[in-house]
């Protein structure tokens, strides 16, 4: 754990981070997420005040900008998406605060396959 003016050598990340997103139409995507850490030592002493639990508190929102669309080959579809994007960054942590932002290109691609029925001779996936 790291703050602007200390520094915490023992911490452990939390398992818990919520990360919602959300489509704006075909070309825009919003996303935000946060995540907490807990510290094992001095950390303790200056708990984040925005923070549900734990002691360092990271957070963010993101819009992107892009193009989007599925493709399908067999009985698998890909779904896709790209684009420029501008965010908000946040972090609270042993005692201090610091607010960023951030710009870049992000890429994602998604698979799933739409195989039912599997194995059963004449009956075909719906």
């Amino acid at each position: 754990m790291q703050g602007v003016t200390q520094y915490e050598p023992f911490g452990v990340l939390a398992p818990v981070r919520v990360s919602p997103i959300a489509r704006l139409g075909s070309h825009f995507i919003l996303n935000a997420w946060a995540s907490n850490a807990l510290s094992l030592g001095q950390g303790r002493k200056n708990s984040p005040q925005h923070a549900l639990f734990g002691d360092e508190l990271h957070s963010g929102l993101i819009l992107r900008a892009g193009s989007s669309g599925k493709m399908r080959g067999g009985s698998h579809q890909v779904t896709y998406g790209n684009g420029y994007f501008v965010g908000v960054l946040y972090s609270e942590g042993l005692g201090t605060l610091s607010w960023g932002l951030t710009v870049g290109h992000g890429l994602n691609v998604r698979g799933a396959s739409g195989q039912r029925n599997r194995g059963v001779p004449g009956q075909r996936g719906r």
